[in-house]
């Protein structure tokens, strides 16, 4: 798990996994809102760029929204292990 609170935590979150993997896609596979917050079931797809394995990463991300709208809050949840063993395969 990995969890962001306020605009530069959440920032840095995003940003290691734009520095670490390119091509990405997320394709949203189910969303709950409910007030100000909302959990989105994710699949994350990229190649990672030190290996040039393609690595599917399942997540969720728990946000909650400030008065503005924008997330003020981000838990994410992630399997390492699966993440680390797609990341070896090939090497």
């Amino acid at each position: 798990m990995v969890n962001a609170n306020g605009t530069s935590e959440i920032r840095a979150l995003y940003d290691s996994i734009v520095d670490n993997y390119s091509g990405r896609t997320h394709t949203s596979t189910d969303t709950v809102i409910e007030g100000n917050q909302a959990s989105v079931e994710l699949i994350t797809v990229g190649i990672h760029r030190e290996t040039g394995n393609q690595v599917t990463i399942p997540n969720v991300a728990l946000l909650t929204f400030n008065e503005s709208g924008k997330v003020s809050k981000a838990h994410v949840y992630l399997d390492m292990k699966n993440i680390e063993n797609q990341i070896r395969v090939n090497n």
